[in-house]
């Protein structure tokens, strides 16, 4: 009598088989790459609801889903404009039409399917070290609902699905170490359809500086929350208010914006004193006295330059490649993955901190180049300038008056109160009084070269948060800020200043305690992940290959010195007892394990769905032992001749093989499967001396 499998209609799915939804739904939240992401998981939590309703209806979805599928069209052309992104649209809406149905196989196999392939999609177009968590408990999900489809298909009597789990816990394992392992060994090669951090929307532009600053620009990047660039600093803390990380300076204005009127050249690198492939600077003759700054810079997302503070000494970037110079002692950027910079911390009397004049020939020479104005210049610009510098008789003097009057009379704003108004620098002085960080830059700039002192905008970032456990710094995009610096003519050094009021200029709160701990800690994480996981090279894969060499070579070189050394002399040294020790130990262990292979085998392998597979791998334990069966010999029969020559284990196995034809043929149940396991492993526990040889 073969077993009774109850009609689709008389049960309904465990909610393990709906667990790689929940999972799947909540990693597309996480990914961020849709903004209808939130639609799947209100449509699975809606899904008591509508089975109660005619949304219960297959025919209705099965429509509904031909539907959608011209309205898919649309989303790529016109809505989404992204291949990607629509088929995530597509398959949330056809998880849904699978989930509110009633469940039968095929509606639950399907919705299986569509969830993994929703999975599949979100994972190749994101990398983030904290939806890697959540890909690693949707795959435990998906193997964990996959056994129990099979159980909950077949309708055979199994136990409690919840046991599976931990069986899918180590098949994950499994596959996440064989996994890492094919990582680290496999060779490097960056390309792939998906090779991208996320899928961006179309509307949305990278964040990152530009070479083109117009006012407000960088104002928008201080909504941005998200890192923009890691930096590990010798010495390791200081003040974030002297952390000005240099990106661009520029000198052309037109009234609106900013840009550099020279874009530089290229200039071959050669091996710098830090054993990198870069360019060194001259140190500047003023620079008696000043602190060294080392840098290492691990950029988040592109920058059109090299970031750095202070005075640049030494650029290095790994690789053998050009690097572009523009005046001013900026980098327009080379794509690189990280790269060095050490610097020379000059601190002037008055001012931020200092540099020397571009060792290489530019305009920058002529002075022309700091001194530009643009076409038609505000009234105000040149009243306020002769107005606030009354009195100072030095171009530092000069602007440190400028930024004085700026930090008293002004205050900052992300509102652009100036609108669209044709002289925005001038409505600045005149009328609002308040402004971006660009306009107290812009404006300062003008006021200086209307006095005939060089001076230029340089737009970058300031401050940064300290990562106290992963030791580094960290700039986010809300950090980006523009200042000001001035040629000194008498000590032949530019000078910085900073015209934002200071209030705005400071770092903002940051959480404390425990929160803060944990914060810095994820953020050690991600930033671990991204360096030894999605930057990880050829490069990377050499060395750690050479260190893993080494440390082997070193460890038997030990071991070696330690045996030599201890039996050299009468009494064995303490560290070559524990190494002898340690070993013994270890070898009773293995041979202790390989002598119970067959139980801790019986106990790791895979569970299969029919609970009468456990009696086939019994029989396949006992013909190990025993001999082969015969092709025609029933199981009772094979049993029955081992009873001479197995005495001790028979009464155990016969009572097994009853309980397999009860369970198989006749009365299967849930105690019945029980019953089954807990002979077979009565069986296979049994202590015995094996079977007694035939004699002929």
């Amino acid at each position: 009598m073969a077993t009774v499998v109850p009609t689709p209609k008389a049960r309904s799915a465990p909610w393990v088989l709906w667990l790689p939804a929940w999972v799947t739904a909540v990693g597309y939240v996480i990914a961020k790459i849709s903004p209808f992401s939130w639609l799947l998981p209100i449509g699975l939590g809606l899904t008591p609801l509508a089975r109660r309703t005619f949304l219960a209806d297959p025919r209705l979805w099965e429509a509904a889903s031909a539907l959608y599928l011209l309205f898919f069209w649309a989303d790529v052309f016109f809505v989404s404009r992204h291949m990607g992104i629509a088929l995530t649209h597509l398959l949330t809406f056809l998880i849904i039409a699978r989930s509110w149905p009633p469940d039968t196989p095929r509606t639950v196999g399907q919705r299986l399917g569509l969830v993994f392939a929703l999975w599949v999609i979100i994972g190749a177009a994101n990398n983030d070290a904290y939806y890697m968590s959540v890909s690693l408990a949707a795959l435990v999900a998906f193997l964990w609902a996959l056994m129990a489809f099979q159980v909950w298909r077949d309708g055979t009597p199994e136990e409690p699905v919840h046991r599976l789990g931990p069986l899918a816990l180590g098949m994950t394992l499994g596959v996440a170490l064989l996994g890492a392992l094919i990582f680290l060994i496999l060779p490097r090669a960056h390309f792939g359809f998906f090779y991208t951090d996320r899928m961006a929307l179309p509307e949305e532009a990278r964040p990152g500086l530009s070479d083109r600053i117009d006012l407000g620009s960088v104002t928008r990047l201080k909504q941005d929350t998200r890192v923009a660039f890691r930096v590990y600093l010798q010495p390791g803390y200081l003040d974030p208010e002297v952390l000005y990380w240099r990106g661009l300076v520029l000198d052309d204005f037109d009234g609106r914006q900013w840009r550099a009127s020279d874009p530089g050249y290229l200039r071959p690198t050669t091996r710098t004193s830090v054993g990198l492939w870069g360019l060194e600077i001259p140190t500047p003759t003023q620079a008696s006295g000043a602190q060294t700054v080392d840098q290492e810079i691990w950029p988040a997302g592109e920058e059109p330059a090299l970031l750095h503070v202070f005075q640049p000494l030494v650029v290095s970037v790994p690789g053998r490649v050009a690097l572009r110079t523009s005046p001013g002692l900026t980098f327009p950027a080379t794509r690189v993955r990280a790269y060095r910079v050490r610097s020379l911390w000059i601190r002037p009397r008055q001012g931020r901190y200092a540099l020397g004049p571009d060792p290489w020939p530019s305009r920058e020479a002529s002075g022309r180049l700091w001194l530009r104005l643009p076409a038609s210049v505000s009234p105000a610009v040149r009243r306020f300038a002769a107005e606030w510098t009354v009195g100072a008789t030095s171009a530092i003097e000069k602007a440190q008056a400028i930024e004085r009057a700026f930090h008293r009379h002004f205050r900052y704003t992300t509102v652009n109160l100036a609108g669209r108004s044709p002289d925005p620098i001038g409505t600045f002085l005149t009328r609002t009084r308040a402004g971006y960080c660009e306009y107290f830059a812009s404006a300062m700039v003008l006021l200086l070269r209307t006095l005939g002192i060089p001076a230029r905008v340089v737009v970058g970032y300031h401050g940064g948060q300290w990562n106290a456990q992963g030791g580094f710094w960290e700039v986010l995009y809300q950090d980006a800020h523009a200042w000001v610096e001035v040629w000194d003519d008498r000590t032949g050094l530019w000078v910085a200043f900073d015209p934002t009021p200071p209030t705005v200029a400071a770092p903002g709160t940051r959480p404390t305690g425990w929160l803060r701990r944990f914060r810095e800690w994820q953020s050690a994480i991600a930033f671990w992940w991204d360096r030894q996981v999605i930057l990880y090279s050829a490069r990377e894969q050499w060395e750690m290959g050479q260190s893993l060499v080494e440390g082997l070579e070193r460890g038997f070189r030990r071991l070696r010195s330690l045996a030599s050394e201890g039996f050299k002399v009468g009494r064995p040294r303490r560290e070559t007892a524990w190494t002898v020790g340690l070993a013994a130990v270890g070898l009773v262990g293995l041979l202790g394990l390989w002598r119970k292979r067959a139980l801790w085998w019986s106990l790791l392998r895979v569970r299969p769905a029919s609970p009468w597979q456990d009696y086939y791998a019994l029989l396949r334990w006992v013909q190990r032992r025993a001999g082969p069966r015969q092709p025609s010999e029933t199981p009772m029969a094979y049993i029955r001749r081992l009873q001479a020559r197995w005495p001790g284990v028979y009464p155990a196995l016969q009572e097994a093989t009853r309980a397999f034809y009860d369970l198989r043929f006749y009365r299967p149940s849930p105690e019945g499967v029980r019953r089954l396991r807990a002979l077979v492993r009565a069986c296979m526990k049994r202590p015995s001396g094996g079977p007694t040889r035939e004699t002929r």
